[in-house]
């Protein structure tokens, strides 16, 4: 009897440390809990800039949790990933893209049991990034859109106007572009809200360099304290400013302002009225424009070079100050 009550206990404490082992010996990957099977994108960045395609790359927080990946784009699903050689990563083209069109991203992982997490959205451009987006003014040649990307070296910007400009160096029909940049993020550095002895104010940011294309130059300019105007820093990388067109792109070496990781900047547009002076427009019309320069574009960039950027010395609106 007591031989058969040892057995028993013998049996009992058997089945307790085999279900011991089980217990501590599972994988953590079978705890399909929400915080294991969160999403992030590591591949594109926010704010960047893509070219024919993009490599779509996720930060999993545990990828033997996860089922699968539903990718959006604006807010539409697109497809669904499960898991492959690569992971879930995948290469997406949109379809008839526009140069400048934006897309904002999101994944949603899901567990085997269908419990989800959503990844923060992602915003990217086609070529740009749309980064100010201006009302219609009341006159011709008024700013429409801004756009950026920067390379590790240099920084583009492009402009696109309402209506279209007939010659663009034209000291009576013609443009002057300006993009004023603010490198340290301080409001009284700079050409500031306190200096009035030009015909414009600039309200919002303190402007360290200004970068123009137009009939005044195409030339980067930074600011000198000392004078208080505007002295010439570095020749522009590219440039696209062509007759019939409303459309204008240029590009600076980083190194001339000094390699920033960030910066705020205001364009304005000027453009000559016989009799009128000259009709003008800030893009935005009110704040600034905030970019991060993440290193994010790696496409294509222009090689016109400088010795095809024409230099021009008509009367200089966005460069002179009142009674020069």
């Amino acid at each position: 009897m007591k031989s058969e009550i040892k057995k028993y206990h013998l049996f009992i404490l058997i089945l307790m440390l085999v279900s011991i082992f089980n217990f501590l010996g599972c994988d953590k990957s079978t705890d399909y809990s929400s915080s294991n099977f969160r999403v992030s994108f590591d591949s594109p960045t926010n704010n960047s800039v893509f070219e024919d395609s993009i490599l779509i790359k996720f930060s999993l927080q545990n990828i033997n949790a996860v089922e699968q990946i539903d990718f959006y784009v604006n807010e539409a699903k697109v497809l669904t990933k499960t898991k492959g050689v690569n992971g879930f990563d995948f290469k997406w083209k949109p379809n008839n893209p526009q140069s400048g069109e934006s897309y904002v991203l999101k994944a949603v992982s899901k567990d085997r049991d269908g419990n989800v997490a959503n990844s923060m959205r992602v915003k990217v451009g086609y070529k740009w990034l749309e980064i100010i987006n201006d009302k219609n003014e009341a006159w011709e040649k008024n700013v429409k859109t801004v756009f950026v990307r920067n390379s590790s070296t240099q920084l583009h910007f492009r402009a696109d106007t309402y209506t279209p400009w007939v010659a663009p160096y034209s000291t009576s029909g013609g443009i002057s572009f300006g993009i004023f940049i603010d490198t340290d993020s301080d409001a009284s550095t700079g050409l500031r809200s306190s200096i009035t002895n030009f015909g414009y104010t600039l309200n919002h940011i303190g402007a360290d360099y200004l970068a123009i294309v137009g009939l005044e130059n195409n030339k980067l300019y930074r600011w000198s304290e000392s004078t208080t105007s505007w002295v010439p820093k570095g020749n522009l990388t590219y440039l696209v400013l062509q007759n019939n067109s409303s459309t204008l792109q240029f590009g600076i070496n980083k190194g001339d302002f000094g390699n920033p990781t960030s910066i705020r900047f205001v364009a304005l547009m000027l453009t000559p009225v016989p009799s009128l002076s000259m009709n003008w427009d800030w893009a935005p019309d009110n704040g600034f424009a905030d970019y991060t320069l993440d290193k994010s574009f790696t496409g294509r960039i222009d090689s016109t070079g400088n010795s095809n950027i024409p230099i021009h010395s008509n009367e200089m609106f966005l460069l002179k100050k009142i009674g020069e």
